[in-house]
């Protein structure tokens, strides 16, 4: 019960404006008020406050948005992720130097051992192949690990849909008549007929075991190998590296998507050029294989994976073994 009022003193309390006066404004509340009161106990008033919209995430931008028939853009990393360090060109070159040096020295240890042997020849292509493929195949590997998430598929575009096959059949037909004309300007100017990038295949006619590990080293292995490495790693980290280099020389940010095709597309042809041995077969091959790491690094830029190209480049080497079947 409180005290009664002092004589004199206005109802209310000491402190207190009297009845009918204007009470004071209390100011705006806009964070949760805490009142003290006996037994340490507190009086929370959690007030709603206007939250930010978020941002929107990658792909729902609008320059993010994809193209019929393309994978979405990769998504960042969460930020629980350990930092990665950037994807760099020098891992490839140093890569590509070694494998070229190792097949440089097996096609000369081919070419020296003149193996005639159905038996040694399949020996000579297994041991042949092996260490080159293992050297593509280990710096994806350590890639992936060192500056993605470790997938072959979310890092590379190691990802494959059924439009591929129609796409990897009209990409690799199409490379194939180009092949063939190309070999056909050649022979016309030099008046000689250019060999052949296949290995064995002079002994090949009429072996069935030897028929059948081209088909599977050429026709499938290779071109799986050899897509993930240069348009999964080698187109990636092409285009990190130009921009990267655009970047500290405070240059205006460019595209750079066909500058890392035609970095990638030499590259693959160079790897080639140790398994012709005159130089008209080199001036044939060359085109071709150029032509067709461009056409191979346009189709994985477009859909945002490798499927497409690793179809058309089986088509385009599996054509190459069809006279073996008809030898």
């Amino acid at each position: 019960m409180p005290p009664p009022a002092r004589a004199g003193q206005p109802p209310g309390g000491p402190g207190q404006p009297p009845a009918g006066a204007d009470q004071p404004t209390a100011p705006p509340i806009t964070e949760p008020i805490h009142l003290p009161i006996p037994l340490s106990i507190q009086l929370s008033i959690p007030l709603s406050i206007p939250q930010p919209s978020p941002v929107p995430a990658a792909g729902d931008r609008p320059a993010d948005r994809q193209r019929p028939g393309s994978d979405p853009a990769p998504q960042s990393l969460p930020p629980s992720a350990p930092q990665r360090t950037g994807w760099s060109l020098r891992d490839v070159l140093a890569a590509f130097g070694v494998i070229l040096l190792v097949t440089t020295g097996v096609q000369t240890v081919l070419q020296l051992s003149d193996v005639r042997s159905v038996s040694s020849v399949s020996v000579t292509l297994v041991f042949g192949v092996l260490p080159i493929w293992i050297g593509l195949v280990g710096t994806c590997w350590w890639a992936v690990r060192a500056h993605g998430t470790g997938s072959f598929a979310r890092d590379l575009g190691l990802r494959f849909r059924w439009i591929d096959l129609a796409v990897g059949l009209g990409l690799g037909v199409g490379l194939r008549v180009a092949a063939v004309v190309i070999t056909l300007l050649v022979q016309g100017v030099t008046a000689s007929r250019p060999s052949g990038n296949v290995p064995f295949s002079g002994q090949a006619g009429g072996n069935p075991m030897l028929i059948a590990l081209l088909v599977l080293f050429v026709g499938l292995l290779g071109p799986l190998i050899e897509e993930v490495f240069f348009r999964g790693l080698g187109l990636r980290s092409a285009l990190a590296t130009l921009q990267r280099a655009d970047a500290r020389r405070g240059r205006r940010p460019r595209d750079r998507r066909m500058a890392a095709v035609w970095i990638t597309s030499s590259l693959f042809a160079f790897l080639h050029f140790p398994e012709v041995t005159d130089v008209v077969s080199l001036v044939t091959l060359a085109p071709t294989l150029l032509l067709g790491g461009v056409a191979f690094g346009l189709v994985s830029m477009h859909y945002r994976r490798i499927g497409p190209a690793i179809v058309g480049h089986v088509v385009f080497n599996a054509t190459a073994l069809l006279p073996l079947a008809f030898a």
